[in-house]
Parts: C-alpha cells; structure tokens; sequence
C-alpha cells in the first residue's frame, strides 16, 4: 500500500472585497514634522504617521487585489510618486521627506538616524547621485572655516560653532539589515562616506580614502556638493556559486572561493532543498493597516556572526572574553564603491563587500514562526540556509544628524557625468540608478506570477489528498 503524501495546507490570503478593488492608489498622508534652514532655503519636510514601519522582523509592501491572480488574489504594487525614491517603510520614524520623496532629513534635536532607498541593487554597475541640501557650509559671515585639530571641533558644522546646532550627514549603501537607527557604515551591513573629511566608514571604522601613498579626498563634504558613488557587483552566477559553496561547507565564513570557481554548483542535500533550486521564494501574507492593503513579509535580521564582527567578544554573565578567531565574511569578488565628488573622482573607498545571499543573510523570525523551540535549541540550531525573497541587495542609504538633509537622484539622468564614465553610461555598461525601476517592476510582475502558479499547483495537490 502506497504511503500517503502529508500536504502541510498553506495560508490562504483573505479574500478582497468590491470596494477594495475599485479603491485607487494615491500618495500617503504627509503630515508636516519640521522646517530645515540650510542658510539659502527652508526645507519643508513631512512624516507619514499612516504607514507601517519596517521593524520587529518584519516588513511591509504595497499590494492591490487582482482578478487574474486567482490563487494569490493579490499582486504587489507600489504608491506615488512612483520610480526610485526613498522608501516610505524601511526609515527610521525620525527620518523625515519632502513631497517628491526625494529629500530625507531629520529635526535639528535629532540624533543619528537613517533610511534608505525603495529599490535595491543586486548585480552590474549603477551609478548613484546624492546631493547635500544641508549638512557643513560656510560660516555664517561668509568668511573661510579653518579647521581645528581638537576633537571637538570635528563634532561641529563649520557654519555654526555650537555643537548643538551642529548639522551633519553620512552617504553611502548598505543591505537590509543595517540597523535604522545608526548613521551608515556603523555595522557591517553598510559602508559609509563621511561629510567630515570625507573620510570612509566601515564598521565604525572611519580612515583616509587612499590609493597607494595618495590620499584622494580630505576636504569635506558641503552644502551643494553632489557626491556619486559607482557601485560594481558580480553578475548573481558567481553570486550563487560563492552561496552554493557555503551551503556545501555549511559555514557563514568566507568559503575562499576563487574569482573562477567554474560551472559546477553543489550537491549537497541542503543545498539541493535551498534557494539555489528553488530560486526566488517570497512568502507574502496581505494585511489591512489602517484601510490600506500591504503584503507582511519576514525581514532579513542581523546575524550573531555579523555582530561578533563588529565586537568581537563573548559574554559570559560579567565576564566578556575576546573571541580566538576572528569572524571573516564571504566576499563577492570585483565589487567596489568608486567615490566621485561634484564629477571628479576621489578614489575607491571599498572594495570586495560583503556578499549578501543566504546563509549571509538570514530570516530568524521565519525561523521561529515555523519551528518553534526553546532558547536552547535555537542556540545549537543546525545550519538553515533561508530563502531569498528577491529583496536581497545593497540599497542607497543616508543618515543625517541634527537637521542634515540629503537629495538622492531618482531620474534616469546623471546630475554631473564624470569624464571617465560618459562612454560607460553612453554605452549602458554603467546605469544611472533611476532606472533600477524599470528592471524591478519587471522583476515583481514575474515574481507575482511565479507565485501565483506555484499555490495554483500546491491549491490542486491539497485538493486532492483531502
């Protein structure tokens, strides 16, 4: 007698109504927080009170009902304006934008806090442009600000000599873990240009941005200033194959892979049940927050391994003791940050970064939710490779301090084209970052049907054992 199949039944989505169909989208509510002077305009910018906040494990996503998806009832979507801009979710509360989402900045009380981008790079090279719309600018009677050696001094906007008022920003990219809540490149999630100096953070580490004996850029970053950052990734074949090899070595370490490792992926029984045979794999659950409709989705959670990098000890009650051997990260071969300020370059700050597809980055929530253990457990937990949900990436990000406000160019032109990158742009072999859109509203039409295909099959098999 043939064994009877167990079909674990999936959670069918609620379905939508007349009036949730016939609904249009439109722009969130902007509800005004705070006016930034930047000395030659007042900024105003707007919180948006309506919206679910990236956090706690999990993050949200516009969604609508669709007829024609007859198993999933919904597809993912997007609010106005639409194209890149900064996200309405994945902010700190802090963090505030102007109508076009365009601006991002915090209250002039405000510490450190971040947000980053709607839409995330994953391979080839995108070429990113911030402008800084307040931040350090010139003293206030137009006089020259020359620096003091003091470490105070390098807390202070030069246009202000109270440390109070002082105003400050951070550009760069990072992955969705970085926390919100840190100026960028405080973890290793994220790499980070400073205003000050302009000097790379990576870690919490801050240096010079030197190419052999040259220093490239030490002057620091100004109001008006556009700062470009050409971001380079491996194609996602080497991407999957640096995953394949530590998922068949089963470790979160670097699995010193050569640039070249060849066309053969692993084999190994995990490998052959993780995202490298399955590719995308989202698991989306609509939701109703305040009138509006949001596909729930786990969100990629930072590691223990991760933060060992960026403290490297173990607590024991009072006692912490250094950790023997330091954790060294998988790193994606021929990435890099190339820096540009107002059009000139100024070296590459960062390179070989981190690589982010599982077991890099993990889903502990998801975990949790479908085997429930004890605290115990979950510290000897075997290794879990987790999905990839297609949101992996490295994503524009900005932190302001104190009133810093930063513009990210979300068209699909470049502000100030460097010399030695018009014939790459021209070409298409560098992409300007506004036109990521257009790649990700493909991705997400494809996704949504893959869905949709794979609970129509899942829908007949549960059918049929019942």
């Amino acid at each position: 007698m043939a064994k009877k199949q167990r079909v674990i039944p999936r959670l069918k989505p609620v379905p939508y109504t007349l009036a949730d169909l016939s609904t249009s989208l439109r722009q969130p509510q902007l509800v005004p927080a705070t006016v930034i002077n930047n000395g030659r305009s007042q900024i105003q910018l707007y919180s948006t009170p309506d919206l679910p906040n990236n956090k706690r494990g999990f993050k949200y996503v516009p969604c609508r009902p669709n007829p024609y998806l007859d198993s999933v009832l919904y597809s993912t979507t997007d609010l106005p304006p639409y194209g890149v801009r900064w996200s309405y979710f994945d902010r700190s509360p802090e963090m505030f934008v102007d109508q076009n989402m365009t601006f991002v900045g915090t209250q002039e009380s405000d510490g450190w806090r971040s947000t980053r981008a709607s839409v995330g790079i994953r391979e080839g090279s995108w070429y990113i442009e911030y402008r800084i719309i307040s931040g350090i600018g010139e003293m206030e009677n137009g006089d020259n600000f020359e620096r003091q050696t003091s470490e105070l001094s390098r807390s202070v906007t030069p246009m202000h000599s109270n440390i109070s008022i002082a105003s400050h920003v951070r550009l760069g990219i990072a992955r969705r873990e970085a926390s919100l809540e840190a100026p960028v490149g405080f973890d290793g999630y994220g790499y980070g240009i400073r205003d000050i100096s302009c000097e790379k953070v990576h870690l919490s580490r801050r240096s010079e941005i030197k190419e052999g004996d040259n220093v490239y850029c030490n002057d620091d970053l100004k109001i008006g200033d556009v700062v470009g950052l050409l971001v380079e990734l491996p194609d996602m074949k080497t991407q999957t194959k640096i995953a394949s090899s530590m998922i068949d070595r089963k470790t979160l370490a670097d699995p010193h892979l050569e640039t070249d490792p060849g066309d053969g992926i692993g084999h190994s029984s995990t490998n052959q049940h993780s995202f490298i045979e399955k590719g995308i794999e989202r698991e989306m659950i609509p939701i109703k927050y305040k009138s509006e409709l949001f596909f729930e989705e786990y969100e990629y959670t930072s590691s223990k391994s991760m933060e060992h990098l960026l403290n490297p000890v173990t607590v024991f009650g009072e006692r912490a003791i250094p950790d023997k051997e330091k954790f060294q990260p998988a790193k994606l071969p021929n990435s890099s940050i190339t820096l540009f300020v107002n059009g000139k370059r100024k070296g590459v700050p960062f390179e070989n970064l981190f690589a982010f597809l599982p077991p890099a980055s993990e889903q502990r929530m998801a975990r949790s939710a479908s085997k429930p253990s004890s605290k115990k457990n979950r510290e000897e937990e075997s290794f879990i490779v987790d999905r990839d949900d297609g949101e992996l990436g490295y994503y524009p990000m900005v932190s302001s301090f104190r009133g810093g406000v930063v513009e990210i160019n979300a068209s699909g032109e470049v502000w100030q084209k460097p010399e030695e990158l018009k014939e790459k742009l021209a070409k298409g072999a560098v992409r300007p970052y506004g036109d990521r859109v257009k790649y990700k509203v493909v991705e997400e039409y494809v996704y949504d049907l893959v869905d949709n295909a794979v609970n129509k099959y899942l829908d007949r098999k549960e059918y049929a054992l019942q």
